[in-house]
């Protein structure tokens, strides 16, 4: 199955930037609670994402339809080595921006401007708001923030705690515990607090596909605490997660790197740029409760090594930045 952009004439940047990948259907996973729900709405993923093996002839950006409503673009490894991961959802008053990308200069204001520009038409939709909000202000994912800035009926949302909790209506008093609720139109995602790898990181939840979009707290790679004082954050944002799990269908969680080989415990070092045998982004729900129970095994003292099937913890703070494998 192939993934489709329709684009507006005259819009080159995104032949020349885009890669829209070949299409595998994306079988969904038993949820972690038997409770029922609506079914989720279909999508794919590509069978393998841009991974700094052919720098030569990469595009900056990678860009696959989810579905036609929900886009996932990756940065190339060639731009810069954290790759990361951007989702693109769209409401009918708005369309949600998850992250800007890395140094590198890939272009994601422009290749985002087409995307909501060609929706729009296909839709017959117009002054879609566009919201440029973060999964954590790290500057692997905030660096295309100006960008966006000068766009009109654009918002970007800022990098405080205080920001992020202003905009999104969570009451500081209830951080991290609280869980909120934002309208895209015909469209409510769920907001999530889940500090420990950074203060302000958050997780949303769309329940018409049923994916979590993790950050940088459950991804196939380092899951990197950087000071002591978050290791308890974030043994709870991932106790918060695998509840949350329990009691909404989780089809796939989606972070917003891959530092895994295809094969279990294929952990690679951080830096690394090139994965000529990368796992794919998608992670069964399950994966919650074995991060979970790893975390637990650690109780206090977490150590370096820890590598597991689909992760590792990685506490900064005892191994380094490069010690984590």
């Amino acid at each position: 199955m192939s993934s489709r952009i329709w684009l507006p004439t005259g819009f080159l940047v995104l032949a020349l930037w885009g890669v829209i990948a070949r299409s595998v259907a994306a079988g969904p996973p038993a949820p972690l609670s038997p409770a029922a729900h609506p079914p989720a709405a279909p999508g794919t993923f590509p069978p393998s994402w841009i991974a700094g093996v052919n720098c030569s002839t990469d595009p900056k950006i990678q860009m696959h339809a989810y579905n036609d409503d929900l886009w996932i673009l990756r940065q190339s490894k060639c731009t810069h080595f954290e790759s990361p991961f951007v989702f693109v959802i769209f409401g009918l008053e708005k369309v949600l921006v998850i992250d800007t990308g890395a140094p590198g200069d890939p272009g994601f204001g422009e290749a985002v401007s087409g995307l909501v520009e060609s929706w729009s038409e296909k839709n017959g939709v117009t002054d879609l708001e566009l919201i440029v909000a973060h999964s954590h202000p790290h500057s692997d994912h905030i660096y295309g923030d100006p960008e966006f800035a000068g766009l009109v009926n654009t918002t970007v949302v800022g990098h405080s705690l205080s920001q992020v909790q202003s905009f999104f209506g969570f009451d500081p008093g209830q951080w991290p515990e609280q869980q909120v609720t934002y309208d895209l139109g015909g469209r409510t995602l769920d907001v999530l607090a889940t500090p420990g790898h950074h203060p302000a990181s958050l997780t949303f939840y769309d329940s018409r596909t049923q994916l979590l979009l993790t950050g940088d707290i459950v991804y196939p790679g380092h899951l990197f605490i950087f000071a002591q004082s978050q290791w308890d954050d974030f043994k709870d944002s991932i106790e918060r997660l695998l509840h949350f799990a329990g009691t909404n269908p989780v089809e796939w969680v989606l972070g917003c790197h891959i530092e895994w080989t295809s094969q279990p415990g294929g952990c690679l070092s951080w830096g690394t740029s090139a994965h000529p045998d990368e796992r794919v982004l998608q992670m069964r729900p399950q994966v919650l409760k074995e991060i979970h129970d790893t975390a637990a095994s650690m109780g206090n003292n977490p150590v370096c090594g820890n590598v597991q099937d689909d992760f590792v913890i990685h506490p900064v703070y005892v191994c380094g930045i490069t010690g984590g494998c």
